[in-house]
């Protein structure tokens, strides 16, 4: 029961950082994205490390959380990156890992009068596209919800 509580609390704890993280106002574009991805592989991490680390599942779960969690924040920040590259220069962006899996960005759309892009995201394993994705970035104060 002690350890249900002890979980109950840390999930509780790391949930409201990264709400905070993600209700900033002063946050870059697309860091509430890189915050949650973050959070998501550090919990499978956590939970994978205590599953396989049997004689101390606290330890596997700690080293389980923490490399998910730099590995989510990585591939997130290398997306919002080539996101953010791709709205301000117009031009489609590549982003690649050691394994051979990469993902492009390019502009789909532009409001000339709000100065928003659209951007759609790519993301490919062993040349198979396994997620897409839309983006919307802004250079002012959106005024409405068209295009």
């Amino acid at each position: 029961m002690k350890r249900i509580v002890s979980l109950l609390v840390i999930v509780s704890f790391s949930m409201m950082v990264c709400a905070g993280c993600a209700t900033d106002p002063n946050r870059k574009p697309g860091a509430a994205q890189v915050t949650i991805s973050a959070f998501i592989l550090a919990l499978l991490g956590g939970g994978v490390g205590a599953a396989v680390d049997k004689k101390n599942p606290w330890r596997g779960g700690a080293i389980g959380a923490v490399a998910g969690g730099l590995i989510g924040y990585t591939l997130a920040e290398m997306q919002r990156e080539a996101t953010l590259k791709a709205a301000y220069t117009g031009e489609p962006q590549r982003y690649q890992d050691n394994d051979g899996n990469y993902g492009e960005a390019r502009v789909i759309g532009m409001n000339p009068i709000t100065r928003c892009k659209k951007v759609q995201r790519n993301t490919y394993n062993n040349g198979k596209l396994v997620d897409s994705s839309t983006d919307e970035i802004c250079e002012s104060e959106k005024t409405t919800n068209t295009y």
